[in-house]
């Protein structure tokens, strides 16, 4: 399951619209937040993370501040997004090479 606090903070506006409207659908949080209503239900149910490139997207639509926004940004970098990229396998590959000589002095 996918739970982080921006996670929480849309359900949160969510049932909040909801309360002052019960009509208020979730394809128009999903229309109002430029996210395709099927990704936004999968977000909602922990299904699917929020793409860290549309946080301060959506957030600014929200009206919340920028540093709110970054807070939530920064949050979302959760500690193993990073194994998904090219260059941590790269690093890795060649640290594990017999060749590889640590030199953590030598910072000209």
């Amino acid at each position: 399951m996918c739970d982080s606090p921006f996670r929480r903070r849309l359900i949160q506006e969510f049932d909040a619209r909801r309360a002052r409207n019960s009509r208020y659908s979730l394809r128009s949080f999903a229309r109002f937040l430029g996210l395709d209503h099927a990704t936004l239900t999968q977000i909602l149910k922990g299904r699917r993370r929020m793409p860290k490139g549309r946080i301060h997207d959506c957030a600014k639509r929200l009206g919340m501040s920028a540093d709110e926004a970054s807070a939530y940004f920064a949050g979302a970098g959760e500690a193993l997004d990073f194994i998904a990229e090219p260059l941590y396998w790269r690093i890795i590959r060649l640290c594990r090479s017999a060749d590889f000589r640590p030199n953590a002095w030598n910072w000209n």
